[in-house]
C-alpha cells in the first residue's frame, strides 16, 4: 500500500458522486468504491486496491485498509489457523495401486556420446558472476593495459 503512495502523485481526481470517480493520468480510469471495481482491472486481480483506487479513497479522507478484500485482514489469518491442524497419517508410504491401472515409468534417457561438461553454465542474471577488465596501467576498469588511453597512476 505504501507503494501506491509514491505512484499516485499527478494523478488527478474528479468526482462523480460519492462512490463514482474519474482518475486523470497517462490513461483515464473510472473507479466505483461500491462495487469495488477499477477499469484497470488492478483491484478485482489482487483483492487489494490500486493506484486508482487509493487516489479516490484518499480525496473523500477514508482508510485504504476499509476497502481490502477480507482475505488479507489478520482476523481471516487467525481463523484459518484457529482450528487444530492434525497431521497427515502415511505420507512416507507410497500410494497402493489399483488393479488395472497402468505403471509410468520415467522416460529412458540415452548416454550421449563425448565428454561430459564439468564447467557450469553460469547464468545471464547473476550480476555477482560478472568479472570486469582492470588495467594494470592507470588500474581503471573495462579495458586493459594494451588499450589503455588514461595517463599512468602514480604509485605511492
Amino acid at each position: 500500500m505504501e507503494k501506491h503512495q509514491v505512484g499516485c502523485h499527478g494523478l488527478q481526481v474528479l468526482c462523480s458522486d460519492e462512490n463514482h470517480f474519474e482518475i486523470c493520468g497517462r490513461r483515464g480510469e473510472a473507479v466505483n468504491l461500491n462495487d469495488r471495481t477499477c477499469t484497470c482491472r488492478g483491484w478485482q486481480v489482487l483483492g487489494l486496491p490500486c493506484v486508482h483506487a487509493c487516489v479516490a479513497v484518499w480525496k473523500i479522507n477514508r482508510s485504504i485498509y476499509d476497502y481490502c478484500s477480507s482475505y488479507f485482514l489478520s482476523d481471516t489469518f487467525r481463523q484459518a489457523y484457529a482450528g487444530a491442524i492434525l497431521p497427515v497419517v502415511g505420507v512416507q508410504r507410497p500410494a497402493e495401486e489399483e488393479e488395472g491401472s497402468i505403471l509410468i515409468k520415467p522416460p529412458f534417457t540415452k548416454i550421449r556420446p563425448g565428454r561430459k561438461k564439468k564447467k557450469r553454465i553460469e547464468s545471464q542474471a547473476d550480476p555477482d558472476a560478472i568479472t570486469h577488465n582492470r588495467c594494470s596501467r592507470c588500474k581503471g576498469f573495462g579495458h586493459n593495459k594494451k588499450t589503455c588511453r588514461n595517463p599512468v597512476a602514480v604509485e605511492e
